[in-house]
């Protein structure tokens, strides 16, 4: 059973909350790896309608019973951080689906990685290219109307 630590909470829900603003005006909003929910819990709260895709059953469970329109299961083939994808690779996948027009992509975090971290990630970056990013990243679109 998940027992939702309040402090997480409001960790997550100041880490969210800058990107609100960005989805004000849509009709329909994707949250892909919805975890706990704090992203939509915002989204909520802004009256912004947004629906949620998440792996994990106890926590697509627990977002349901808060109220949030989150389905369990496998948005693509591994959304479960073992082999994360990079914001290119998933520009690549809309692309390739069509109809998307992809309005920003970046690296994000508010917190400043360990230095164990950013060794690890700039050696990594460094033999194996770009292509490999820290944990925080995002992908914003909208589907083209026809």
């Amino acid at each position: 059973m998940h027992i939702p630590d309040p402090r997480k909470q409001e960790i997550a829900h100041r880490y969210f909350k800058p990107f609100v603003d960005r989805f004000k005006g849509c009709t329909a909003v994707l949250d892909v790896a919805s975890g706990q929910g704090h992203f939509l819990d915002l989204m909520k709260e802004a009256g912004i309608p947004a629906r949620g895709v998440e792996l994990d059953v106890e926590l697509s469970e627990s977002c349901r019973d808060r109220g949030l329109d989150v389905e369990q299961g496998d948005f693509w083939r591994d959304p479960t951080h073992v082999r994360p994808y990079p914001a290119s690779a998933i520009r690549k996948l809309l692309d390739r689906a069509g109809g998307w027009e992809i309005l920003e992509d970046a690296e994000y975090t508010d917190r400043k990685p360990s230095l164990s971290r950013s060794l690890v990630y700039g050696l990594r970056n460094l033999f194996l290219g770009r292509y490999w990013v820290g944990d925080d990243l995002y992908v914003i679109a909208r589907r083209v109307s026809d």
